[in-house]
């Protein structure tokens, strides 16, 4: 399925990139959003860092997908509704299949929710790796999307993924590699799921260089398997 956004190609700002570089605050954004609309920017996003206090960094607290609330005095949604009055649509970044070591919830949850090797969760760079191929994740998954789309009106997700997982997993299959591709037609399920639910969604893929690189599953090689 796809978007009804992808058909009009709109034009789309992202703060991140000689911008903010995963620093967003309140006083920062406010005009940053009246400049995108001034200059005839479609959608607004939000890039990495939103979720994080600000005496903490984003990059090893990723996962939980909670505002940071000392990044926003007015709460992430009077940006939004902002972004909306400016007449743009607005955007969060996600890492979904990323989950920091220093998470809040990452302790909470078992392991296998997770890419193992030797009976252990694969940490690289500060970094747990969701494993979609089950389904109490892509379950988790689910509601984080539900709660932001509902919680902050968002229209646009830039999904990134700035750690290459060629580690695969190896708890419950034959090899890590049958794990990675089981890993990977979850995801695509998952995005089915989600771009069924909200037809007017756009997710943009961001590799961050590769990090996230494959090549598609048709679904005919899918139910060969």
């Amino acid at each position: 399925p796809k978007s009804k956004p992808d058909k009009k190609l709109p034009v789309i700002f992202n703060d991140y990139m000689n911008c903010f570089w995963g620093d967003p605050r309140e006083e920062k954004e406010i005009p940053l959003i009246e400049a995108a609309a001034r200059v005839g920017a479609e959608y607004y996003v939000i890039d990495a860092g939103w979720y994080a206090e600000l005496e903490k960094g984003w990059w090893d607290t990723v996962g939980e997908w909670r505002e940071g609330s000392d990044r926003f005095p007015r709460g992430l949604r009077f940006l939004t509704d902002m972004i909306r009055a400016k007449g743009m649509i607005p955007g969060l970044w996600l890492e979904i299949e990323a989950m920091g070591i220093n998470c809040q919830i990452a302790d909470e949850l078992p392991d296998s929710w997770f890419f193992q090797r030797n009976g252990k969760r694969i940490a690289a760079q500060n970094r747990y790796f969701l494993d979609f191929a089950n389904p109490a994740v892509r379950k988790h998954c689910h509601g984080v999307v539900n709660r932001l789309v509902e919680k902050y009106d968002i229209g646009y997700f830039k999904i990134d993924y700035n750690v290459n997982h060629r580690e695969g997993n190896e708890a419950g299959y034959d090899s890590p590699a049958a794990g990675q591709i089981a890993h990977i037609d979850g995801l695509y399920q998952w995005f089915d799921e989600v771009r069924k639910t909200y037809p007017n969604l756009i997710i943009e893929n961001c590799g961050s260089g590769g990090g996230r690189l494959d090549y598609g599953r048709s679904e005919e090689h899918t139910s060969e398997l």
